[in-house]
């Protein structure tokens, strides 16, 4: 080609309710100009910052350069079909585009890098985990590099589970890596690259049946919570300043709140406190399907808070300073489980409990407390923050039933 086109980076016009807007590679070929979208969105401010023509305020050095990286290896895509073509228009370089879209839609390992791609943009880590993992296990298992989406039937996915199990891997882990394929091979259906009557998946046979996750019973009878609830932790301090009363008062006050995340525990601000109520959305949840939680205050939660609630600062346990990303706020939150946790084991061993306790049996033992005092399903779905009632009743129908417990145990025999 006598004149090349020219490749640049723009931020359109349109914003959206954060006030940002998408990012777009500008191609402009004798006088002509085309855009095309990427998955980046930033404020104008912060596209100026990434554009090196403001000082570093929103992000770290590191997060600039990173940025700057991925919008770079979108337009060298660009780059790298534009030098491959021999005569330069829109509409052959838009075909060549669909081409490529259209691979990635229908070859499996490339449609799982690009789900992990794009739930790295919206920083969901441990969603993009998932579809990696899963690109990664099956190269390993099946032994191949490409598996073009009508080639995924039940006899391949039967060939990898018992691959996968002859290399010791969970039920859970083949069934997490297993719904990350569902996913794309539902997004194909969707998009109309598959017919459906080719749908793999199913309940039973001839259907590939996808393992049973291992559900380890991490739900507290009422005598061991007790022991929580009474526990006086040794005065010495982790982390900032905190001691490991503090960490078990985030425990405790996660299973006042019904099952409370502690990321949200820790984004939790004066300003979503109204009328004795809680007013959020599950940080895990609220990227995709957005639920607003109402949670009622219980006088246990009150009192916690009134303990730690303070004058200088928004957030009620004070962790946050409300200038943190959200890759910071991830780190932040997987430190104090792990201080948590730590907390809770040392319990456990000064007392003889021998159940399992994480963070996550607050949720679980606060779920059960509910079916217990024969809470409807429907409103403890609500409390936990499920988008779905069948999440709730899965949910339930895999925790220990301690009222059946002790009425067998009260029976003459």
């Amino acid at each position: 080609m006598n004149v090349s086109p020219k490749i640049s980076r723009v931020l359109h016009t349109r914003k959206d309710v954060n006030n940002k807007s998408r990012v777009q590679i500008r191609i402009t070929f004798r006088g002509e100009r085309r855009h095309y979208s990427t998955d980046f969105k930033f404020t104008r401010a912060e596209f100026r910052e990434i554009q090196g023509k403001s000082k570093p305020r929103y992000f770290t050095k590191s997060e600039i350069h990173k940025i700057n990286k991925q919008i770079d290896d979108v337009a060298e895509q660009y780059k790298s079909i534009i030098d491959e073509m021999t005569v330069f228009t829109f509409g052959l370089f838009q075909q060549e585009l669909d081409k490529i879209e259209e691979k990635y839609s229908l070859e499996l390992f490339l449609l799982l890098e690009k789900e992990d791609k794009k739930r790295r943009l919206e920083e969901a880590i441990s969603s993009a985990n998932q579809y990696k993992g899963a690109k990664v296990s099956l190269k390993k298992h099946l032994g191949k590099e490409e598996i073009l989406m009508v080639d995924v039937t039940p006899s391949l996915l039967r060939d990898y589970e018992g691959e996968a199990r002859r290399n010791n891997l969970s039920s859970t882990t083949i069934n997490m890596y297993l719904r990350a394929v569902r996913y794309v091979y539902n997004q194909c259906i969707n998009n109309g690259y598959l017919d459906r009557s080719l749908y793999p998946f199913g309940r039973r046979e001839p259907k590939y049946v996808l393992p049973k996750p291992n559900r380890r019973e991490i739900g507290l009878e009422t005598a061991d919570m007790e022991i929580f609830k009474k526990a006086k932790p040794k005065i010495r301090k982790n982390g900032k300043g905190k001691n490991d009363q503090f960490y078990l008062d985030l425990f405790l006050f996660s299973y006042y709140t019904f099952g409370m995340n502690i990321i949200d525990i820790l984004l939790l601000t004066k300003g979503m406190i109204h009328n004795s109520f809680i007013d959020t959305a599950r940080t895990k949840t609220k990227i995709h399907n957005p639920v607003n939680l109402k949670l009622p205050i219980r006088p246990e939660a009150q009192k916690i808070m009134d303990k730690y609630i303070s004058d200088e600062s928004e957030f009620i346990f004070g962790v946050l300073k409300g200038n943190e990303t959200k890759t910071n706020i991830k780190e932040r939150t997987k430190a104090y489980v792990k201080r948590i946790n730590r907390v809770l084991k040392t319990i456990c061993k000064e007392n003889n409990i021998t159940t399992h306790v994480t963070t996550y049996s607050a949720r679980h033992t606060a779920a059960n407390q509910l079916l217990a005092e024969n809470v409807p399903v429907g409103k403890i779905s609500q409390l936990l923050g499920h988008t779905d009632i069948k999440t709730t009743q899965n949910y339930l129908s895999n925790l220990p039933d301690y009222n059946i417990k002790d009425e067998v145990m009260k029976i003459a025999m």
